[in-house]
């Protein structure tokens, strides 16, 4: 991971040595559960875990695209994440 590297649209921190440990589980035929762990020694003072869990649809899936519609964009619901200053070099 570099200064480039987000881990959200927030724009939380993280330093070089940032390890990312992901699952995907099928907890049964209707549940997909995702976790995520982050470990950063250098940025937080302990790992952190978030999961989300799936549920698959009954219904016909259809073609999403979000360039048509960027109303939360253009409402300032979302803003536009700006990157790390460079770090200085000994």
């Amino acid at each position: 991971m570099h200064d480039w590297t987000r881990l959200d649209t927030v724009g939380h921190p993280h330093s070089e040595k940032l390890r990312l440990v992901t699952t995907y589980r099928r907890t049964d035929f209707d549940h997909l559960t995702f976790t995520v762990t982050v470990d950063d020694p250098e940025t937080y003072t302990k790992p952190w875990t978030n999961e989300r869990t799936f549920t698959r649809s009954n219904g016909e899936l259809i073609e999403y695209s979000c360039e048509e519609n960027n109303k939360d964009l253009r409402e300032g619901h979302i803003k536009f994440w700006t990157p790390p200053p460079p770090k200085k070099k000994p």
